[in-house]
């Protein structure tokens, strides 16, 4: 079964439609975070825009159902956002929506499960999508005091390109597989050759660290001074 509930296919491959989710805000638990790696970005008022490493976050939605198979299924509903550590920046926003208390330390796959609340807003859709309502969240936002969540449904899934779960690539959508293989530095990746098949080397540094922790289990001497 795709991870997303939006994007389930019938027998026949095509797209099941949804009603979009309801305008306004929405209790929500993270329930994927993808690493999507470094993309290229449209140009804007005719100026180009550099490139930027993108992660999307899936937000579950404990309250919007749909049935699948004769199975109530909670929504699931998409954000993708530019990395960033400026302090005003959204992902910086985002982030301490999600740990308040900064107790992952930054590390956005730590952050599964955490609750929130999403607002969510319609866009028209333009060219060949004209005459289409599309979802879309605008904005993450604590949970009023008060409000509990309810737990995931669905397991947890995290992507992270420096150390690239083939599992869980094949598990994703093809129109998301895509776009991570499009992202600018795939070239020679980890990701693009695991996925021909090449075997990713051990680094040196590597094999030093492991060689220097079997002399340190052994008893053998170790060399603490600083370079």
């Amino acid at each position: 079964m795709p991870l997303n509930m939006n994007e389930v296919e019938n027998k026949q491959k095509k797209r099941i439609q949804y009603d979009p989710v309801p305008r306004g805000s929405h209790m929500a638990r993270l329930v994927r975070v993808l690493d999507m790696g470094l993309q290229p970005r449209p140009a804007f008022d005719g100026q180009e825009k550099a490139p930027a490493y993108k992660i999307r976050l899936t937000f579950e939605l404990p309250k919007q159902r749909i049935e699948i198979d004769g199975e109530s299924r909670p929504r699931w509903i998409d954000k993708e956002i530019t990395v960033s550590t400026f302090e005003n920046s959204n992902m910086v926003k985002y982030y301490k929506v999600l740990d308040p208390d900064n107790t992952s330390k930054g590390d956005w796959g730590k952050l599964v499960g955490s609750e929130c609340a999403v607002v969510v807003i319609h866009d028209q859709g333009q060219g060949k999508h004209a005459g289409k309502t599309f979802d879309k969240v605008q904005d993450i936002t604590p949970l009023m005091d008060g409000i509990e969540c309810p737990e995931l449904e669905n397991d947890s899934v995290t992507f992270d390109l420096s150390s690239p779960d083939m599992e869980v690539f094949e598990s994703l959508p093809e129109f998301i597989q895509n776009t991570i293989k499009s992202n600018l530095e795939f070239q020679g990746s980890k990701l693009q050759k695991l996925l021909e098949g090449q075997e990713i080397p051990v680094t040196a540094s590597t094999e030093q660290l492991d060689a220097e922790a079997e002399m340190d289990s052994d008893g053998g001497e170790s060399d603490d001074q600083p370079w």
